[in-house]
C-alpha cells in the first residue's frame, strides 16, 4: 500500500510540473519596480531643462501683471475710466488667474504620470511648471518628475493640490475686499438732501448737480452751491461714491485717456477772500501725492475770476498700482462757498496738453451766483 501511495504522490508531482524553458530568465524584483514607469512616456524620458524652467521663471513674473493691465484696459473700454471699472479689472484678471492655474494643476501636471499626457517634451514641461506654478512650486513640480524617473517609481507628491487651494484662497481674501466696493459703487447716488445728516457740517445740503442744453453745449448746474460751467465735449462724468462729503462731479475723457477732471464745493461762510495767502494752500497736493517736491501756489485770472492754483507731482498712493501723477488744483471763494476744479494727469510724460485744455475752457466758462 505504501509504494502505491508513493506512486501516485510521484505521479501527481509530475502533473502539476511546469517545465522551464531553458533560454527564460529569471524576473526579479528590480526588474518589476522598473516596469513602473516604463509604459510612461514623460517619466521614462525625463530630462532637466535648466534654461527654460529659468525662462519661465521670468515669464511668471511678467504674464500675470500683463493679464491685469489687460482685464483693466478692457473694463475702461467697457465701463470708462473710474475706480469701479479698475477695480473691476483687477478682479476678473485674479480669477483668470486662479481658472488657469487650477486647470494646469489639477489636469495636466497629474496628466504627465500616465500613459497618454498631452505633453511629452521636458523643456515644455519645465516652462510650463515655473511659469504656471511659480517659482516655488515649478521647482517643486520639476522635482518630483526627475525623483520620478531616477528611482523609477511614480512620485507625483501633493503640491498641485496644495497649489489650487492657496490660490481659492487668496481668490477668496480678494473678492472679499473688492466685491462690497464694487457693488456700493456702482449703485445709484442718493441726493444729498436725504444724506445730510450722515455727512459732515461743511456739506452742501441741496440736489445734486444736475445737467442742461446751451448754445456752449451741455451745461452742469449746481443749484446749491450757485455755480454753473460747461461740460468739456468729449469727456463724460462718472459715478461718484455715496460716501463724499466734497466732490460733486468728475468725469474722464470718452478715449479713456489717462486724464481726470473733478469739481467740488463746500460752505466757507467764515472765510474772508481778501485775508487769503498763498502759505494757506501750501500742502494742499502735497498731501495727496506722495514724494510731492515740486508743489507750486500762485495767483490766477481765468474767465474774469481770481483762482488760487495749486500745482504738483507725486505719486497717488491709493492706486494700487503706485502711479505718477500731475495735478492742478483751481480754488476759488464766492458768495460763502469755496470751489475747487481739479484736473489729474496719469499720463506719464506723454502728450496730454488737449485735456488740460478742455478743463481750462471749462473753468472759463464757471459762472457763480
Amino acid at each position: 500500500m505504501n509504494m502505491e501511495v508513493a506512486a501516485m504522490g510521484n505521479d501527481l508531482a509530475d502533473a502539476i510540473t511546469v517545465e522551464v524553458p531553458a533560454n527564460s530568465q529569471e524576473i526579479s524584483v528590480q526588474q518589476l519596480e522598473e516596469s513602473k514607469i516604463e509604459g510612461i512616456p514623460v517619466l521614462k524620458n525625463w530630462k532637466p531643462a535648466p534654461v527654460f524652467s529659468a525662462l519661465g521663471a521670468l515669464c511668471w513674473l511678467f504674464v500675470w501683471r500683463f493679464l491685469a493691465l489687460l482685464c483693466i484696459f478692457a473694463s475702461s473700454l467697457a465701463l470708462g475710466s473710474d475706480d469701479r471699472s479698475y477695480m473691476l479689472g483687477l478682479v476678473a484678471a485674479l480669477v483668470f488667474q486662479v481658472a488657469i492655474v487650477a486647470v494646469y494643476a489639477l489636469l495636466f501636471y497629474p496628466s504627465y504620470y500616465k500613459e497618454k499626457p498631452p505633453l511629452k517634451s521636458s523643456r515644455a514641461i519645465s516652462f510650463l511648471n515655473y511659469l504656471l506654478g511659480g517659482v516655488v512650486f515649478g521647482w517643486c513640480w520639476n522635482s518630483n518628475l526627475k525623483r520620478s524617473h531616477l528611482i523609477e517609481r511614480p512620485e507625483k507628491g501633493v503640491s498641485h493640490i496644495v497649489m489650487v487651494v492657496l490660490q481659492v484662497i487668496v481668490l477668496v481674501f480678494y473678492l472679499a475686499m473688492y466685491v462690497p466696493y464694487l457693488v456700493d459703487a456702482s449703485m445709484p447716488e442718493a441726493n444729498l438732501a436725504s444724506d445730510y445728516d450722515e455727512v459732515e457740517s461743511y456739506s452742501i445740503k441741496g440736489a445734486s448737480p444736475s445737467m442742461s442744453q446751451s448754445d456752449e453745449g451741455d451745461r452742469l448746474v449746481d443749484t446749491a452751491a450757485g455755480v454753473s460751467f460747461v461740460v468739456p465735449k468729449g469727456w463724460h462724468g462718472a459715478d461718484l461714491m455715496k460716501e463724499r462729503h466734497f466732490i460733486r462731479w468728475k468725469a474722464y475723457p470718452n478715449d479713456n485717456a489717462t486724464a481726470g477732471i473733478t469739481y467740488g464745493a463746500s460752505l466757507a461762510e467764515e472765510v474772508d477772500p481778501d485775508d487769503l495767502v498763498a502759505e494757506d494752500f501750501e500742502g494742499i497736493i502735497s498731501e495727496i501725492l506722495e514724494g510731492c517736491q515740486d508743489e507750486a501756489v500762485e495767483r490766477v485770472n481765468i474767465g474774469g475770476t481770481d483762482y488760487w492754483m495749486i500745482t504738483g507731482t507725486g505719486i497717488n498712493v491709493q492706486e494700487e498700482f503706485a502711479l505718477p501723477v500731475s495735478a492742478t488744483f483751481l480754488m476759488s471763494f464766492e458768495n460763502g462757498f469755496g470751489y475747487s476744479f481739479q484736473y489729474l494727469d496719469y499720463s506719464q510724460g506723454q502728450d496730454a496738453s488737449r485735456y488740460y485744455s478742455d478743463f481750462i475752457e471749462m473753468v472759463e466758462s464757471v459762472v457763480y451766483g
